[in-house]
Formats: C-alpha cells, sequence, structure tokens
C-alpha cells in the first residue's frame, strides 16, 4: 500500500471509521449516469468510508417498537452522517493538500438528488472491498454484519484499489422472511436494476412501528432486514 493510502486509511480510523476501501469509477461505469459529468470528467476513483452502528442500538430495532426505530434514527441522523461527513471532508482536505482532486457525496445523497438510489453508497463500498451488496440492498460486511453506513470521495488520486469480496448472504433470507412490509423481491442484484428491483421502498417507508398501541403515523424504515442479518456481531 502506498503513503498515501496508507495516512487516508488511518486518519479515517481515527475520526471513527472503521473501514476504508477503493474501487475504480470504470468498475461502477454501469451506476456513473448518477453522478454529474463534470464530476466524472475529473476522477478515476471512489473512495468508500464506512462506520459502525454500536450492537446495542441495532438491537433496538428487533422488537420493531417506535422508541427503538426513533432511537436509531436520532444517532443515525444526529451523530452517525456528521461524523462521515466531518471525515470525509478532512480526507478530501489531505486529498487536496497532497496535489489531488476530491469530491465529497453528500451521506444522503438521494436528498440532493432523488434519482440516486438509497443504497447508492453501500453499492460504491460493495465495489470497494468493504463488503457486498446483500439481499436487503444494504452493504453486508463480515465482521461487523449490516451495521456498517458509508459515505463515497471521488478523487483523481493514485490510489491502491481495494480487493472485491465475495457474496456472503448465498441462501441466507432471513432479511426477506422478517421484513414486516414485505419490501425485499430477493432477486440477485444487477447494475441494470432499478432502484426498487429489490427493495420496494415504499413498502419499506409505510413499515413503521409494529407496536400496536403506538398510533403516531411515523413514515419511517423499521430496520429489520439491518438487526436480523446473522453477520451482526
Amino acid at each position: 500500500m502506498k503513503q498515501l493510502d496508507t495516512t487516508l486509511a488511518a486518519q479515517a480510523k481515527m475520526l471513527g471509521a472503521e473501514l476504508y476501501g477503493v474501487t475504480s469509477l470504470d468498475s461502477i461505469q454501469d451506476h456513473v449516469h448518477k453522478i454529474p459529468h463534470y464530476l466524472l470528467d475529473n476522477h478515476s476513483k471512489a473512495i468508500s468510508i464506512g462506520m459502525i452502528m454500536p450492537c446495542s442500538l441495532v438491537e433496538c430495532l428487533k422488537d420493531g417498537q417506535l422508541f427503538g426505530i426513533k432511537l436509531y434514527n436520532h444517532y443515525f441522523k444526529q451523530v452517525v452522517i456528521p461524523t462521515l461527513e466531518r471525515t470525509a471532508l478532512i480526507i478530501a482536505n489531505l486529498l487536496e493538500k497532497a496535489a489531488n482532486r476530491a469530491f465529497i457525496l453528500p451521506a444522503d445523497l438521494s436528498s440532493f438528488s432523488p434519482g440516486h438510489p438509497v443504497y447508492f453508497h453501500h453499492l460504491i463500498a460493495s465495489y470497494a472491498g468493504l463488503g457486498w451488496l446483500g439481499k436487503s440492498n444494504r452493504l453486508i460486511n463480515s465482521t461487523y454484519g449490516a451495521r456498517v453506513h458509508c459515505i463515497t470521495i471521488l478523487t483523481d488520486a493514485d490510489l491502491e484499489i481495494s480487493e472485491a469480496v465475495e457474496d456472503g448472504c448465498k441462501q441466507c433470507c432471513l432479511c426477506l422472511d422478517h421484513c414486516p412490509g414485505g419490501a425485499l423481491s430477493g432477486i440477485p442484484f444487477h447494475p441494470h436494476h432499478q432502484p426498487d428491483h429489490r427493495r420496494d421502498g415504499e413498502k419499506c417507508r409505510n413499515t413503521g412501528s409494529t407496536d400496536q398501541n403506538d398510533t403516531t403515523e411515523l413514515p419511517v424504515n423499521c430496520g429489520m432486514c439491518l438487526a436480523i442479518c446473522p453477520y451482526n456481531k
């Protein structure tokens, strides 16, 4: 690994991100229509950075209670996203100081560009060797399971490409079997899929809480597919 790779990976970990990987934009050419052309003209690689959500917060999702769902979403929005974006900002500055281009794609990319599938960062992370894209359309890591949240930095730096990992889901269908809204299709991933081919976003958003005593209408993802993953450790 080159010195710059080592520096960036170490800096990312020091800032709270456990996972770091790099992929060539050539390897995701079937998805580049989701990225503005002027960015693609100036960048050749994508850095993926992953932060891990604690098991205790993931466990809160298993009961399907609104409190647990809101608690998880609170830490995701208030802590994980800001930490990922702060980490990416510092990494981008390091890249520019080393005379490289760097452009951060926001963690919540779909709010900036509705055409982006919600799993976009997870997809890039799978090409960058952080794990594989599971049946839940989430990144699955062999050590941390589905507890990983990611962000992407585009760059033209001469970085070492990470090796992709094998899909470890195989015949496991726990996320499909436990999805209360039946939002997951279970079909194998293909680059030309539309965002809803493997996961029906409308069914997922309308799942919400399973607490019969809770009358609050809250269109949030229940997170069961995340919580039930057997790779979570």
